[in-house]
Formats: structure tokens, sequence, C-alpha cells
């Protein structure tokens, strides 16, 4: 509309030509949702022996996206900016930066990070083995124990005994000719780490049955 545009500009400015004399604008359907957020570029590197107690604390803890509808779908969750921590053995609490976007629609550019940290310590205990579906009695097994290694913050240490871990043999697994059983899972606290696990798995236990 030229008798428009002359009305903002100097009288003495003549319009020859618009060009071009249109736009062409695109427009897709725009969609909200609520993500969580990644912590996967955050990395901890403890001193030893402190080992992260518990998981990784971030407040808030999702953020808000908007954008067309085809782009946000593709989105599942929202990273911080890349941060490492090294030889941490004491509690973090700070905050990190969001990765920056346009299509952050809250006005949350940070949030608050909570690490708790633990001095950890090996330990060992001897577990009874335990087999699951059992469909014959008078079973006796060689070895019937097997000792587990594990690490466990020295603050959880006098709290655990023999019946907070289990290893399990599965009858259904037991070799045609009944002479050996595979051990199928070995279980434990969510407070320790077991550091044989994978070689407790890979031993075969040998079985007998009595028939008398």
């Amino acid at each position: 509309n030229k008798e428009t545009i002359y009305n903002s500009i100097p009288n003495e400015l003549k319009i020859i030509d618009i060009n071009p004399n249109q736009l062409k604008c695109f427009f897709s359907k725009q969609k909200t949702k609520k993500i969580p957020i990644s912590t996967k570029n955050i990395t901890i590197n403890c001193k030893s022996p402190y080992k992260i107690s518990g998981s990784i604390i971030i407040d808030p803890d999702s953020v808000i996206i908007s954008g067309s509808e085809t782009k946000i779908n593709k989105i599942k969750e929202w990273d911080v900016k890349p941060l490492v921590f090294e030889n941490i053995e004491d509690k973090i609490y700070t905050t990190i930066k969001l990765q920056e976007s346009d299509f952050l629609s809250s006005n949350i550019n940070e949030v608050s990070l909570q690490i708790n940290v633990d001095e950890y310590t090996e330990s060992e205990i001897n577990v009874p083995i335990k087999i699951i579906n059992q469909s014959e009695k008078n079973i006796k097994l060689s070895p019937k124990s097997l000792k587990i290694k594990y690490l466990i913050a020295i603050k959880n240490y006098n709290k655990i005994s023999t019946n907070d871990f289990q290893i399990i043999c599965d009858w259904a697994n037991i070799n045609p000719n009944k002479r050996e059983i595979k051990i199928t899972d070995v279980t434990g606290p969510d407070y320790v780490e077991i550091i044989n696990k994978k070689t407790i798995i890979n031993k075969k236990i040998s079985i007998w049955i009595n028939e008398n």
C-alpha cells in the first residue's frame, strides 16, 4: 500500500517501485511441551576412595519448549552446557547453565545442581546360592555359596547383611544331563556396587539330585 508508505517518508521523496512487492510467509502448527533436563553433559571424576552417592539432582528437572510441531516432536530432553568436575571428594551444590535455543519458552536459563559424594570402601560377603522354579527335591549344590565383593559408603557399612544379597539360579536353565546349572542373576541393595558380578555370573554350579 503505497499511500501508507508515503505517510512515513519525507514529502520530497517519491516511491518509484517496491521490489519485491510481496513477501511469502510460511506457517506451521505451534506446539508447547514439557521435557526433562538431561545430565549427560556433566562429567564427575571423584578422588579415590570417593564416589557419587545416589543420583545427580537438578532443580527444576524439566523445562517448557515451544516451536513447530514437527521439530518439537523430535526433542525428547534438554541438555545442560558441558561441565567437568575433577578430583571431587565433597558434596557439590552449584548452578549450571542450560543449552541456549529459541525453542526454550520458559524464562529458565540455569538450574541448581546437587551431587552427593561419600567415601567408599571395599568389602565382601559369603552368600548362599538360591534356586528358583525348582521342580526337584533333595538337591545338593557345589559350591553352596559364593563370595560377593562390593563397594559401599562407609556410612552404610554397618547396616549390610547377607539377607541383602541374592545369587539366583533358575531351574529352567538346567543342563539336560542335570549335572550343572548357570547363575542367572546377582542382586544387592541399591546403595552398593557389586564389583565381581560378571565373574559370579560366569560360574557354573554343579548339582546332585538325591533320588532316595
